[in-house]
């Protein structure tokens, strides 16, 4: 396996991004599985995974964002693995929140590569399944077919409050996230806000709720300077306006087949649950849906590769793998303990083994 660390991509406005590359050590071009997230790209590569064996979630080792796949894996089965690194995190320049086209234009490089065939996919789970959501609404031609597992939310940006906070009730897991953030931040002392802001902060100053959870409280004195998804929770704990209709937008903008799911573990943070389920619901593409059952994905992120791999075989290789020829969604029953199918999602109906409903 070939392997180049921190390439340097210039997106059209100047910004230079910077990307590593995993390929099969033979000439040739090959598809590439291309994955973008703002977890730190320099823990996601094969030396990592190489010293840290996968881990439960329950596990003392366990490190949430090495999520952008297997390696070893994707190269071995021929593949090229591209790890980017957005605009505004860790050794990428610029502020993230304004990479509308980034997307486009690494897959756009992709594609004058030397090793590169013109076919890309993508893969990662969590923060790097949303951006597949996102590099698919930004419709480069190259990209064939995503894989977004735990697919992050569908209204309002990958941490929209409806998915995240279903009920309004908040949830503190950007606070965890926090941990792991290589977000570019500038702290300094807090200044006034803009009046209709600055008034929303002092009433979220004021709330005794947040106040007895300290370490959300200290968030929310520095104004906005760090875990900035946390403090816009606790500040203007609501959906914002015209959420729906934008989502519906970017619903009609992906225009390729996608395989998404989570599993029941994700009832905690919804977070992936409801993702995946409104993406499945709202978008008219080939598509399929997984949910698996309670047992939290591992770190570094190594399942459901059989799955990914036949996916992109057919979709990028044109080999029959069966995979666009089983039924639509699969899901793991609890209870009764086994798997089960179905051809839409939500069930019109469940079939028990008495063939009573």
């Amino acid at each position: 396996m070939i392997e180049q660390r921190d390439i340097v991509v210039t997106m059209q406005d100047g910004t230079r991004l910077v990307v590593d590359v995993y390929r099969p050590d033979e000439p040739g071009r090959y598809p590439v599985l291309y994955a973008c997230a703002l977890h730190n790209k320099d823990i996601q590569g094969p030396d990592i995974a190489d010293v840290l064996p996968p881990q439960p979630a329950h596990a003392p080792l366990w490190f949430g964002p090495i999520e952008a796949g297997d390696t070893r894996r994707f190269v071995a089965n021929g593949y090229v693995h591209v790890i980017a690194q957005p605009r505004g995190s860790a050794k990428s320049e610029g502020h993230y929140g304004r990479e509308n086209t980034d997307h486009y234009e690494i897959i756009e490089w992709i594609t004058q590569q030397p090793w590169s065939n013109g076919k890309v996919g993508m893969v990662g789970i969590s923060g790097y399944a949303g951006e597949q959501w996102r590099a698919a609404a930004q419709g480069h031609p190259a990209l064939k077919a995503i894989f977004p597992y735990d697919a992050c939310s569908a209204y309002g940006g990958m941490f929209g409050f409806r998915d995240f906070n279903p009920g309004g009730v908040i949830h503190t897991f950007p606070y965890l996230l926090d941990v792991f953030s290589t977000v570019h931040e500038s702290r300094d002392v807090p200044r006034e806000l803009p009046a209709e802001q600055e008034a929303l902060w002092r009433d979220a100053m004021r709330n005794p709720d947040i106040k007895q959870y300290i370490n959300l409280y200290n968030i929310l004195t520095q104004k906005g300077q760090r875990t900035f998804v946390m403090y816009l929770m606790m500040t203007q704990p609501w959906e914002a306006d015209g959420v729906v209709e934008r989502a519906e937008e970017t619903f009609k903008k992906i225009k390729i087949p996608f395989y998404t799911g989570s599993g029941a573990y994700a009832y905690t943070y919804k977070l992936h649950w409801l993702g995946a389920q409104n993406y499945f619901q709202n978008v008219d593409q080939p598509k399929k849906l997984l949910f698996t059952g309670p047992a939290h994905l591992e770190r570094p992120f190594h399942q459901y590769h059989d799955e990914i791999l036949r996916w992109y075989d057919y979709w990028l290789k044109g080999k029959n793998t069966g995979v666009v020829d089983e039924p639509s969604v699969r899901y793991w029953l609890m209870g009764a303990n086994e798997w089960r199918t179905g051809s839409d999602w939500p069930l019109r109906s469940i079939t028990c083994r008495t063939g009573k409903r």
